[in-house]
């Protein structure tokens, strides 16, 4: 008992820095932490700082006290150092709750930069089937975050695609503190040709190839083609991406 007693109280110490840390990860940020990722973080933080304590009361008890020529003055870089190595505590603490936060979207952002636009557009429609189905159901508008979690899609590239859906009034961010997403017009109004437009609008346009008859036929033949894909595209709402087979719009 005596020895377990003993262990305890060595480790309270880091029980209760941890725990102060794990307070200003959750409370200081201006985001919205997770208590799970502010504890990871404020473990790391808490035992690293105790480490340097008593990394710091070692370096005085075997070099300053024992030195007749600089033992005052060997306290000047004692307190610089412990100084500087806090600060570097703390933040590093606040890093390892951040990337503990986002530690799904940290493996999911090395696929973002091979996405293509097909791609990009199909989370485009799932994501606004999202946030329909949520209006639809009177649940809470969801955030980016939630968004995030909710598709699998990391938060850079759902705020990417938000970004042009709400510059095309498809979407609108709620006002109640953190930046929620809500449909700019009723579900039966909005249809998957309005998403997939808005989607394209965003892009850099192509590079225009020289006139020539070539040109002229594949270019008869590419806005045929898309025409026949606005057709189909119209029909379906975002209502029926949301109940299945929903209304659909009446085709031009």
């Amino acid at each position: 008992i005596g020895a377990l007693t003993a262990m305890l109280f060595k480790l309270l110490p880091v029980v209760l820095l941890s725990l102060g840390f794990a307070g200003l990860y959750a409370l200081l940020p201006a985001t919205k932490v997770h208590w799970q990722s502010a504890l990871v973080g404020g473990l790391v933080g808490g035992t690293l700082w105790q480490l340097n304590n008593l990394l710091s009361v070692l370096y005085v008890s075997r070099v300053v006290t024992n030195n007749k020529v600089y033992g005052s003055l060997g306290m000047v870089p004692v307190v610089m150092v412990g100084l500087y190595f806090s600060w570097l505590i703390l933040l590093f603490g606040a890093q390892v709750a951040y990337s503990f936060q986002n530690r799904r979207a940290y493996f999911q952002e090395r696929q973002v930069e091979n996405l293509d636009q097909r791609s990009r557009e199909f989370i485009g429609l799932r994501l606004m089937t999202e946030i329909g189905r949520r209006f639809q159901a009177g649940e809470k508008p969801a955030t980016s975050v939630v968004l995030s979690e909710r598709l699998g899609v990391p938060t850079r590239l759902i705020g990417s695609i938000l970004q042009p859906l709400g510059t095309a009034r498809l979407v609108v961010e709620s006002n109640q503190g953190e930046a929620a997403y809500l449909p700019a017009r009723p579900l039966e109004q909005i249809t998957c040709h309005d998403i997939l437009r808005a989607l394209r609008a965003s892009r850099a346009g192509g590079l225009a190839t020289l006139e020539d008859a070539d040109r002229e036929r594949v270019r008869r033949h590419y806005e045929e083609f898309q025409e026949r894909e606005r057709v189909a595209a119209e029909t379906v709402t975002l209502a029926s991406l949301v109940g299945g087979d929903g209304p659909r719009a009446p085709v031009a």
